[in-house]
């Protein structure tokens, strides 16, 4: 509670009492701390004997400061003057955010924090009356809150938990931990909560609770999200620390003080730990907790090596080439309605003019090969790894507990920006002379043509596509190498539309270029 201490001073919120704790909030936020201010703190701390039976009375000294021992580290001589002397674990506070959310909307028994001594809470803090305990016929009663979902609500949620599929290695199968008898959710690993408050929760309760219950939860996932990307930039860190603070704010004037747990309160320091060691992903418990687990255990389940890359060399070639020699003919060619002669005519006289070129030394050996043409036999495939992704065809994936065919590809018609999604149908690939090859994905698109009603975007800015609509085109076919993988879930607000998941390869980063690289070491020096 209190997150109010971090808004500016003349805030409304902070005069606010009704909405929140029934008091005006006057304070600074807490100073940060230095080696040198903890260590004068310290000095004053009397001597700690440990132990569980030993008895610890409170004292003058720890009224103020909240101390209870000094730590070890501190025998250092340098750790004083680190500016991260603790480093949060993002992996566990994301752990115990999420089951807290998890307990208190399903009103899991114990684990929600929505219990009677909470709601005695509301009534010694003389605020949200309408959540008062009641008696009625000899018996003390909770009104029903409007962050906990009706048992209708919770068999729904529990539905879409149930029949989720994601792509191979982005979590674990979630079914599994589902009790759609008891609406329960029970034993999550760490990493399938970390999955469910960045990407998952958010979408299925925008269906399910109020709006602006809904509101500071999805804003609460975007923020573990972002702040554990693979890069991180100031300007965005400062931003994140300003949404932090007014999230936390609209979370106490919605749950009961109960729900505001130390991990509830630990976020709003995420961000500038971030400033200071940098991206999450390289400070977490992920790496320690698996080495951990290999020692422990023989892992058989071992993750496949990633394969081959396909990369539209050949198309690349034949792009830059048509744009330069014969773009002025196709443009003639559209003019006169006489486009059906010129796809015919073309491959010849491509042929044709890549040979002289290749003679004269002006064409390479991979526009040679293109003009040639593919050979007659192709190569058909139901699995393929391309960009760090698995892909599977739309078949292949028919029985099984995870989904690799949902594709996205960026449009170069009218935009850039513009981002095609679809299904996977089939997978062939082109051989050409000089052992090249072309791989091309075949796609059922989605009609991304229509907004409203081919697809729509909310007010959060989910995407959502009809499940009876398709892309009115003749062109079926991309490029391997252009695809990006996606995935989609079940919408509770229509049952005929899919919600669409981005998803990242694991293993990929977003590496500065050589120019950037230089800028920042001349900073350095």
């Amino acid at each position: 509670m209190r997150h109010r201490r971090f808004l500016p001073k003349n805030h409304s919120w902070r005069r606010n009492k009704r909405s929140f704790d029934g008091k005006c909030e006057y304070r600074d936020a807490p100073k940060v701390l230095t080696g040198d201010d903890v260590l004068d703190q310290l000095r004053k701390l009397k001597k700690v004997t440990f132990g569980k039976g030993q008895k610890r009375k409170r004292d003058d000294f720890n009224d103020i400061y909240n101390w209870r021992k000094k730590s070890i580290f501190f025998q250092l001589p340098y750790w004083k003057d680190l500016k991260l002397c603790n480093n949060l674990d993002v992996m566990h506070i994301a752990r115990n955010v999420s089951s807290n959310i998890l307990g208190i909307v399903l009103d899991i028994k114990g684990k929600t924090k929505d219990t009677l001594k909470g709601r005695f809470d509301l009534v010694d803090m003389n605020i949200r009356h309408n959540l008062h305990p009641y008696i009625e016929n000899d018996k003390l009663k909770m009104p029903v809150a409007t962050y906990t979902l009706s048992p209708q609500e919770k068999i729904a949620f529990c539905n879409f938990l149930s029949n989720l599929r994601v792509p191979d290695g982005f979590s674990s199968n979630i079914s599994r931990c589902v009790n759609i008898n008891e609406k329960k959710i029970s034993g999550l690993k760490c990493h399938d909560h970390h999955i469910l408050l960045q990407q998952i929760l958010s979408v299925a309760i925008r269906g399910l609770l109020p709006k602006f219950v809904c509101e500071p939860l999805i804003e609460l996932s975007n923020f573990f999200r972002n702040l554990c990307s693979k890069s991180l930039k100031v300007q965005d860190l400062k931003q994140l620390e300003d949404d932090i603070v007014m999230t936390l704010c609209k979370l106490e004037t919605i749950f009961p003080p109960a729900f505001f747990d130390i991990m509830i309160y630990l976020p709003i320091h995420l961000v500038s730990e971030a400033k200071i060691g940098g991206p999450v992903q390289y400070r977490w418990m992920y790496p320690v907790e698996r080495y951990l687990r290999t020692l422990k255990s023989y892992v058989r389940n071992k993750a496949r090596p990633e394969g081959s890359i396909a990369r539209g060399f050949l198309a690349n070639e034949c792009l830059t080439f048509c744009s330069r020699e014969h773009k002025k003919e196709l443009e003639e060619a559209s003019s006169r309605n006489i486009l059906a002669r010129h796809h015919k005519e073309f491959p010849d006289w491509f042929y044709e003019r890549v040979s002289k070129l290749k003679a004269k030394g002006k064409a390479s050996e991979d526009l040679l090969s293109l003009a040639v043409g593919p050979f007659k036999i192709v190569h058909r495939y139901g699995t393929y790894i391309v960009n760090r992704f698995r892909f599977h065809a739309r078949d292949r994936a028919i029985g099984r507990k995870s989904q690799n065919s949902g594709v996205l590809v960026k449009g170069d018609d009218t935009s850039a920006d513009k981002e095609y999604y679809g299904v996977l149908e089939d997978i062939f690939e082109l051989l050409y002379v000089g052992n090249k090859k072309v791989v091309l994905f075949k796609y059922y698109w989605w009609d991304v043509g229509r907004l409203g009603r081919g697809y729509r975007v909310d007010n959060y800015g989910y995407i959502s596509v009809n499940i009876h609509g398709s892309l009115n085109t003749n062109e079926p076919f991309v490029l391997a190498s252009q695809t990006q993988q996606v995935f989609y879930v079940e919408d509770l607000v229509d049952s005929n539309w899919l919600v669409m998941v981005k998803t990242y390869p694991h293993d990929a980063y977003d590496v500065p270029s050589v120019d950037m690289m230089q800028m920042m070491m001349m900073m350095i020096v």
